[in-house]
């Protein structure tokens, strides 16, 4: 893709949930948060989290098909996004 989501931010008005998992080979992590950070509007509620070990998809392994795939995303990405919402 060429579009660089932090161009986008400083038009927002509401709060912004960026999260991330450091072992993510698809997206530069620590630019990216450098970028959404500088970027964000002057909005109350943002929140950014890179969690450790995860990937592109919050997960932190292969799938096991004995497994809910959401019962293998990233402990506390579940409980942040509800709470980011509520």
């Amino acid at each position: 893709m060429d579009v660089d989501p932090a161009d986008l931010l400083p038009e927002l008005r509401c709060p912004v949930l960026a999260l991330f998992g450091d072992a993510d080979d698809s997206i530069p992590v620590a630019l990216s948060v450098d970028r959404i950070a500088a970027a964000l509007p002057d909005v109350a509620g943002h929140g950014i989290t890179v969690f450790p070990g995860a990937d592109h998809g919050l997960f932190t392994g292969a799938p096991s098909p004995d497994v809910a795939r959401r019962d293998q995303l990233v402990p506390g990405f579940l409980p942040m996004l509800k709470a980011f919402l509520g």
